[in-house]
């Protein structure tokens, strides 16, 4: 089984807490590790950037999104309990509990869902539609490596394009700057 997204993993983490009690996140993650079957290896996946583990992130921003809807509340670090709204929410919806259904309870729409676009420099930027696979630090980290991508590709096709002494310069010129920058580090 592959790791659930976010949205997926919102409404079993606010059932956990149906209980009234309180729960440290550690034990919700494991819990929810072990209702999806989550193997080892996927316990151990990485974002992109290596600096979170997968599973634990998306039950982090499921956490976030129920509590910012007031449907948990935190009464101390890492450690939260199911508030009266959370419990009504419970009860009175049986299908899934998802950022539409979060906007519904809440009576507005998440600042990350607004359609509110800036322009910088004649260009409209807004906010990335969240397609519910992605938490929005994935969605920013696979935007970050999608762009770096296009760009190693185009600097590649851009020194493709030009005669084969342009390549022996463009090697030359880059040993010249690192070693300039470290020389240190350079053994002959």
């Amino acid at each position: 089984m592959s790791i659930p997204d976010f949205q997926t993993l919102m409404r079993p983490l606010l059932e956990l807490h149906g209980d009234g009690e309180q729960h440290i996140n550690r034990d919700l993650v494991n819990a929810l590790a072990q209702q999806f079957s989550i193997t080892e290896d996927e316990r151990r996946q990485m974002l992109p950037s290596g600096r979170a583990k997968m599973f634990d992130n998306r039950v982090g921003w499921a956490k976030t999104y129920i509590s910012n809807a007031g449907l948990i509340a935190a009464p101390r670090r890492a450690i939260s309990i199911i508030t009266a709204k959370g419990q009504r929410l419970l009860k009175e919806h049986a299908g899934p509990i998802n950022l539409k259904v979060l906007a519904e309870v809440t009576g507005s729409t998440s600042a990350l869902n607004k359609k509110r676009k800036t322009t910088v420099d004649g260009e409209r930027f807004g906010p990335a539609e969240i397609d519910g696979k992605e938490t929005p630090e994935e969605a920013f980290e696979n935007a970050y490596l999608k762009i770096r991508a296009d760009v190693e590709r185009e600097i590649i096709a851009k020194i493709l394009a030009n005669p084969p002494d342009f390549m022996e310069r463009v090697i030359v010129d880059l040993v010249v700057k690192i070693h300039v920058s470290s020389p240190q580090q350079w053994v002959f």
